[in-house]
Order: structure tokens, then sequence, then C-alpha cells
């Protein structure tokens, strides 16, 4: 749920080089996406169910706070990277 916003605010502020933001973007979705089906079982089976949620949940909201502080000082970075 992250790297889709992620991905539109990159392509954005990055106007010059869409077509390398969108392979990178998709490149990490494909990567993140092989990580989370590859170690989802394994630690279901280790740690449980609920604390396996419990730290998906944690990683969301990680998430939710990049994408709020990049909401908040979305200006800043797109001076920044027009410099």
């Amino acid at each position: 749920m992250v790297i889709g916003p992620s991905g539109t605010y990159a392509v954005d502020i990055l106007q010059t080089q869409t077509a390398e933001v969108i392979v990178v973007i998709s490149g990490m979705r494909s990567f993140f996406a092989a990580q989370a089906s590859a170690f989802a079982l394994p630690l279901i089976e280790s740690i449980g169910l609920v604390a396996t949620c419990a730290l998906a949940a944690g990683v969301a909201w990680f998430g939710f706070a990049l994408l709020f502080i990049t909401i908040i000082y979305g200006t800043r970075l797109r001076k920044w990277v027009d410099l």
C-alpha cells in the first residue's frame, strides 16, 4: 500500500526520469512481494500468526509514517531535487 503512492510521488518530482522511476518502483514491488511470500509461512511457524500479523501491521504503520512525512515536507523535497 505504500509503494503505489510513493511511486506516484517519485514520478511527480522526477519528471525527467519517469521511465527509470517506474522501472525501480516495479522492481521494488516485485522484490518485496517475493520476500513476503518467501518468509511468511516460516515466520508464522516460528513466531505465530498473531505476531506475524502484528509485525506486518508495524511495517505498514512505518510506511504510513514515511508517507505522512513526505506529505508534510513535500515542498522541501521537491526543492532539494531541483538542486
